[in-house]
């Protein structure tokens, strides 16, 4: 990588008229964008950050490659220079990923380059269980980084073991959902909160969350089985509304009570489920008292492929009239 003092001279600034009076060039020099004091430098990059595909894609259809970007102007000033470098990392880093079997060194990166206080927002995508890790990778996160904003992506069992509640798997074959997303959002003064490696709670529990989304994905493949209606999907969602007795009856003490009563905003998106697992999603916001803002996504967006893409993969065996009347 060449020097930052070879790298300034590449980048001028236009005079402010946008006329360059050739006659003066020998006595006035261009401005350099790297004269510019930090203060401005910092100012200019922030015009060159935008949305991430995180917040783009949550209410989509789950994938692989959901916080993929083929835009990232931050990522390609951090090349140019080691002081652009430096200046663009608390940005660049402000909506982190990570793979947490890469989570050591994601720590200690973050511990080098000061980045801590400046992340915002983390999105985990899980391969597989993580259970033989210890302490949990999720609790070492929320101990390191004070981010207000935690995303998981991973498979639906996967989220059975990290919110240690059992899920109905039984009929996960018909629903074939490879990925799920679950948002969590929280306080800055809650983010500072120290969670106990002795008495692990689950990751629901291990902060007061005001904010949830959940995206359960695509319930189509389902609709080409036999008596698709009394099939149940994977979900955490269905699994706390289960546990729920009826309003006029007392609840026991239960830990998924306590973690819907402490909402204010919950978002559920998947895509054509059945009618009794919203039925079983309405226990639970049933359940939430503090609940200021509801949001629901049941069927997929107007460009969205997921329709044929799903017909095709069942061999076009899904009559659509079954969907839409659910």
């Amino acid at each position: 990588m060449a020097s930052s003092q070879a790298g300034e001279d590449e980048f001028l600034l236009p005079p402010p008229n946008g006329i360059l009076d050739r006659s003066k060039s020998v006595t006035s020099q261009p401005l350099k964008l790297l004269n510019l004091p930090n203060e401005l430098l910092r100012l200019i990059l922030t015009l060159l950050d935008n949305r991430t595909p995180s917040e783009n894609n949550f209410v989509g259809h789950p994938t692989s490659s959901w916080t993929v970007s083929q835009d990232h102007p931050l990522k390609n000033v951090s090349v140019l220079s080691h002081r652009l470098r430096s200046l663009v990392l608390p940005l660049l880093f402000c909506h982190a990923r990570l793979d947490p079997y890469r989570l050591s060194p994601f720590l200690e990166f973050v511990r080098q380059n000061e980045l801590s206080e400046y992340i915002v927002s983390i999105v985990a995508n899980l391969q597989g269980p993580c259970s033989h890790f210890h302490p949990a990778w999720w609790c070492r996160l929320l101990n390191e980084i004070p981010a207000t904003c935690f995303t998981i992506s991973c498979a639906p069992h996967v989220f059975a073991e990290i919110a240690k509640v059992s899920m109905n798997m039984n009929d996960s074959w018909a629903f074939d959902i490879p990925y799920q997303l679950l948002e969590l959002r929280q306080s800055p003064e809650a983010a500072r909160q120290h969670v106990s490696y002795n008495k692990l709670p689950s990751v629901l529990t291990a902060r007061p969350w005001h904010s949830l989304r959940v995206n359960e994905g695509s319930n189509l493949s389902a609709y080409s089985s036999y008596e698709y209606f009394l099939k149940k999907p994977p979900s955490i969602m269905a699994n706390m509304g289960s546990q729920f007795a009826p309003l006029h009856v007392p609840n026991p003490p239960n830990p998924a009570l306590q973690i819907l009563e402490g909402l204010t905003e919950f978002s559920f998106i998947a895509i054509f489920p059945f009618y009794n697992h919203v039925d079983d999603i309405l226990k639970c916001v049933r359940r939430m008292k503090s609940l200021e803002t509801l949001f629901m996504k049941l069927c997929p967006e107007p460009e969205s492929t997921i329709l044929e893409d799903e017909m095709k993969a069942a061999n076009y065996h899904i009559d659509l009239n079954d969907p839409w009347a659910e």
